[in-house]
């Protein structure tokens, strides 16, 4: 083999076969991103990942295209993607899984694995519905660019010996992550308590939680009452 000849385009594809490869890997991104979006289960949402997700299947999809007709370049590319690095963090391991996903959707697309690729879609759809805890009827729904309004980091304090001097209550330190959690359960459509920090007159308490916009005046006004003071912290 002449050293030229790895310039050359090798095996170089028809047009419509690589039309057809973007356009069964943007139909794949769109069940993974729709996919997505009905089995999250966390509480903040990330309309970018999900953005991401759609667009990722295409765009490896070229990558693996170009690699397959210049062997050459190929070789370029494996060195340049190698120097890139990732410092995103993902905040849900189950989106390390829709991500690969993406990418392998891309893979077998660019590949003209057509069917095969179509088919492991629909079979890991079938299988995350199967698994997801609450499936399709009461997962929510996110469209993208929403405003996400509703997604609050809540800081929440409790101290005993403020609260006397003020003439409050004494609080219950043993049942307030209870009460508390009732209070979000009545008010949030989805909540979690990320940590609890204790000592022996004071006790802070940091949730994620999803407010109904009308109900956050009333949940403030919950929290004082149980003698605590909140710091509600809007995702966007």
């Amino acid at each position: 083999m002449i050293l030229s000849d790895l310039f050359v385009e090798k095996n170089a594809m028809d047009f419509s076969v690589m039309l057809l490869s973007l356009v069964v890997a943007a139909l794949n991104g769109g069940v993974i991103y729709l996919t997505y979006g009905r089995t999250y289960d966390g509480v903040f949402h990330s309309s970018g990942l999900r953005i991401s997700l759609f667009l990722l299947p295409p765009i490896v999809g070229m990558l693996i295209l170009v690699v397959m007709t210049n062997l050459a370049l190929s070789l370029g590319m494996l060195g340049a993607l190698s120097i890139v690095r990732y410092r995103t963090p993902v905040k849900e391991p189950l989106d390390l899984l829709y991500v690969f996903w993406a990418i392998s959707a891309g893979i077998g697309a660019g590949s003209g694995f057509f069917l095969f690729t179509t088919v492991t879609t629909l079979f890991v759809v079938a299988l995350l519905l199967l698994v997801t805890r609450h499936g399709m009827a009461s997962a929510r729904t996110y469209g993208v660019g929403a405003g996400d309004s509703g997604q609050h980091l809540l800081i929440l304090s409790f101290d005993s010996e403020e609260n006397r001097k003020n003439g409050g209550k004494l609080i219950n330190f043993g049942s307030i992550v209870a009460d508390v959690d009732n209070i979000l359960a009545g008010l949030a459509r989805k909540h979690v308590v990320k940590s609890r920090f204790f000592e022996s007159d004071f006790c802070e308490l940091v949730c994620e939680a999803d407010i109904v916009p009308e109900n956050k005046s009333t949940l403030l006004r919950q929290i004082e009452e149980l003698g605590g003071k909140a710091k509600l912290i809007g995702q966007n």
